[in-house]
């Protein structure tokens, strides 16, 4: 009995029609007819690759060969079986003879019956070619395409979905676009990673899975999803890739790539998430949430340094000055005081806090004094920054950008035009290879070039942004006389404590308050 195998992927680029399923159906029960083979089954992996055999039907097929139900294979050719020639090898050679199973690529004119086929192990290992050609070509016009910011496949993470009008672009998903807003302020509330996950799964929230795939198997909201979920830059409006790659063309696994080696290309759809709402999350989830062993609210978890080795400052409790007295020192010294690895930098908690709450009343009071001229102030107070900085700016950076613009656009010009030229095929494969590597890599220079040109540009106008987000930010903590770890986070960028002077009576002690989008508030003074 026969078995007619059918397989069909993206391996086959432009000659998919003339492998489609249906075509190569009708060739092997035509061949079976004729040569008089009495078919026992079919077997079909549609858009899966070759280069694999984890493929539902050959697996199929091959526990019925262990069964002896199966006695020979039928396939339209070598390729059709597989491009990884050292499992087609092994399958051909090996297999199939032990299970006496009679192998029969009709168009390569391969019949194990008739004897063995010499050319057979070439048309393997120029299958194989074919797919590692393929492979490179893909991964350079997806390169091409992630540096233009364009869309490479995949799903958009929840809260988006394709634009109907253009494959490359995600516009806001009304539905969904909300829960993902909650999280994130959940987050920056000081809720943990567990947490959301925990209470999404209680309140019978589908999982993202569930809601993309339009389903409900009831599968709980994991910490893995939730906390990559809240790491995506997606979310700012950018197109985020090369985060993960294969080893090899003919590998399964994927390997995670150093986030500084990201492609994030900014401005790509409408952010679904504000920037200072993204980086109080990024800052919340990446404080370990701990169990307090104290019975007491510590609102600047994370956000207090030592001076000097950089470590975060731990809570105490001072036994013998009463139960309620708490202190910060360095977590650094407190772990190695023995091999003085640090020194103390002990400050009194409540001292701390009123100095905090009076350095953002102080902030308040300022924005108070001048709402009405907000854009005035913040200009004058951005000159005086500049004056004392002595910020200066090349005149020959306007011009530079706009050369390396053209450049960039003459560029991706040419690019175009060589894989245009490789698919009617009047470049060979290993000319194309190497121009592309050549003009990708001045593309990449150029691109690094006009990102710092850029960034040098902007300055002008960046100190500017940041005051006044951080004007509109403050504005929300008006009246308030307590100090919470959600307004502490969103306000203060980090607090350092420098080592004190030892002295008892006349104790000194210096501590820098760095506020977020403007460094000493606009207060200007330096606590």
């Amino acid at each position: 009995m026969a078995a007619i195998y059918l397989r069909l992927s993206r391996d086959d680029g432009g000659d998919a029609e003339s492998n489609s399923i249906a075509n190569q159906r009708e060739m092997l029960l035509n061949y079976c007819k004729q040569n008089q083979l009495a078919i026992y089954g079919e077997y079909v992996d549609d858009g899966v690759s070759g280069l694999t055999f984890e493929r539902n039907g050959f697996k199929q097929m091959i526990s019925d060969i262990e069964n002896s139900k199966v006695g020979a294979v039928v396939c339209k050719d070598l390729s059709r079986l597989g491009r990884n020639n050292a499992l087609v090898a092994y399958y051909t050679e090996i297999y199939f003879l032990e299970n006496n199973v009679r192998f029969i690529a009709v168009n390569d004119n391969i019949d194990s019956a008739v004897g063995e086929n010499e050319i057979m192990g070439f048309k393997s290992v120029i299958n194989e070619f074919y797919a590692r050609d393929i492979s490179k070509k893909i991964r350079s016009v997806k390169s091409v395409l992630q540096q233009k910011g364009k869309r490479t496949g995949g799903q958009p993470p929840l809260g988006y979905m394709p634009d109907s009008l253009d494959k490359n672009h995600y516009v806001i998903d009304p539905e969904n676009a909300p829960l993902v807003l909650r999280m994130f302020n959940m987050a920056a509330e000081g809720a943990s990673i567990h947490s959301i996950a925990r209470t999404f799964t209680e309140e019978g929230i589908l999982s993202p899975r569930d809601i993309q795939q339009g389903s409900d198997t009831g599968v709980e909201w994991s910490v893995t999803s939730v906390g990559r979920m809240l790491k995506n830059k997606v979310y700012l409006g950018c197109m985020v890739y090369n985060t993960h790659y294969k080893p090899s063309f003919k590998s399964s696994k994927v390997i995670k790539v150093d986030e500084a080696d990201w492609i994030v290309v900014p401005d790509r759809h409408e952010p679904l998430i504000k920037q200072e709402l993204f980086d109080l999350v990024q800052k919340r989830i990446g404080v370990k949430k701990r169990k307090p062993k104290l019975d007491f609210d510590n609102v600047f978890v994370g956000i207090v340094k030592c001076y000097d080795c950089g470590n975060n400052m731990s809570l105490g409790r001072d036994s013998r000055k009463g139960d309620r007295i708490f202190f910060l020192n360095c977590h650094r010294y407190r772990q190695f005081s023995k091999e003085k690895r640090c020194t103390m930098h002990y400050i009194n908690y409540e001292f701390l806090y009123e100095l905090v709450l009076k350095s953002i009343q102080q902030n308040i009071t300022v924005v108070n004094a001048n709402e009405q001229r907000q854009e005035q102030f913040i200009q004058a107070f951005i000159r005086e920054a500049v004056a004392k900085t002595s910020v200066k700016f090349q005149n020959s950076d306007e011009a530079n950008f706009d050369r390396l613009t053209r450049r960039k656009d003459e560029l991706d010009k040419i690019i175009q035009k060589l894989f245009e030229s490789s698919a009617v095929q009047s470049l060979s494969s290993d000319a194309f290879h190497e121009m592309l590597a050549k003009y990708d890599k001045e593309r990449t220079e150029v691109l690094t070039q006009l990102g710092e040109l850029k960034t040098r540009l902007s300055e002008k106008t960046d100190d500017g942004c940041d005051y006044r987000r951080f004007f509109e930010l403050i504005k929300k903590y008006r009246g308030e006389e307590k100090l919470t770890a959600t307004m502490v986070n969103e306000l203060i960028e980090k607090i350092v404590v420098h080592e004190s002077n030892g002295c008892r009576k006349n104790r000194e002690q210096q501590v820098d308050i760095y506020y977020r989008f403007a460094k000493n508030g606009l207060t200007g003074l330096g606590l």
